[in-house]
């Protein structure tokens, strides 16, 4: 039956407990924060919606954004340092990276020197335009070495 009382639900509602694994809080690696306070101020905003939890994932796009694990976890460890010292008790934090499958990603793969989101599940985007030539061996290459690809934003792709 229909009633007006009836409480409506909306997405906020349902993202207690949730975990975010595609985000660019990691300060000054990519276009997302620009540095400690933007990724602060980030944190801030999704704890208020109850999300808590985060596996951050700056890009690594060959010479654009040339991150390495090295520098991910610098500044994995800066955010989580300065997140103490604030006594933020209740946001977790860890690192990984979002792939663009191009050539480069096809060396990282090679050296086997990838962060994934959780066991062998590697985050993974290629150009919303056209897939990358080489897209099968990239994708045989990834199965060869046990990962398991995840597509950053599916929507986006034809």
């Amino acid at each position: 039956m229909f009633s007006f009382f009836q409480r409506k639900y909306f997405l906020v509602d349902y993202l207690e407990g949730l975990t975010d694994f595609h985000n660019h809080i990691l300060p000054g690696l990519d276009d997302g924060a620009k540095d400690v306070s933007e990724s602060k101020a980030l944190l801030n905003k999704f704890s208020e919606f109850g999300v808590t939890k985060f596996v951050c994932t700056p890009h690594v796009m060959g010479d654009y954004y040339p991150n390495t694990p090295e520098k991910i976890e610098k500044a994995h460890n800066i955010l989580k340092n300065e997140l103490s010292i604030i006594d933020v008790k209740n946001i977790e934090i860890k690192a990984a990276a979002e792939y663009m499958m191009d050539q480069a990603f096809l060396e990282l793969i090679e050296k086997e020197n990838l962060l994934s989101l959780n066991g062998n599940r590697v985050l993974v985007e290629m150009s919303y335009f056209q897939p990358p030539m080489n897209l099968n061996q990239i994708l045989f290459q990834l199965q060869t070495k046990q990962y398991k690809p995840v597509l950053a934003h599916p929507e986006r792709y034809a």
